[in-house]
């Protein structure tokens, strides 16, 4: 407790999307961004939006991921680390008590429980097919894109 301030539990969300392991043709669903921020806005304020990209995504996705009202985030290579890095300083954020993450990568199974341990809540937005077991057990929730359970 800092002096005459009292820590506050918030309903603010951070979302953070892996577009390398999201924003994927292969995965058949275009409209994921807005899916995504429309969910969330029915669950909390979005203190947080961004979208992690690598050196490797068109200028015209970055433009198109800005325009929905994302930050656009470049990160030179795989940006997990960012993302992690991210997370980690947010965690500590008192207006900030739910992260979302649209991956299908367990690396982050560790942030996740770290936001656990603090008592904040966890979401993950995944395609059912290719997302691993740790990866589902690692959260409080799980929202499936392309499908009724969204």
């Amino acid at each position: 407790m800092l002096w005459g301030r009292k820590k506050r539990d918030s309903d603010g969300i951070a979302l953070m999307i892996d577009a390398p392991n999201m924003l994927r043709r292969d995965l058949g669903h275009p409209t994921m961004l807005i899916d995504i921020l429309e969910n969330l806005k029915q669950r909390g304020k979005i203190m947080v939006a961004r979208v992690y990209v690598n050196q490797y995504c068109p200028q015209s996705l970055m433009e198109a991921i800005t325009n929905l009202g994302y930050e656009c985030v470049l990160c030179v290579g795989d940006p997990d680390v960012r993302i992690a890095v991210d997370a980690t300083e947010l965690l500590h954020d008192n207006e900030v008590g739910q992260l979302a993450i649209a991956t299908r990568d367990s690396d982050f199974v560790p942030i996740f429980m770290a936001w656990k341990r603090e008592k904040k809540k966890t979401m993950i937005f995944i395609v059912e097919k290719y997302v691993s077991a740790a990866l589902k057990n690692a959260v409080d929730e799980i929202i499936v894109l392309g499908s009724d359970k969204e």
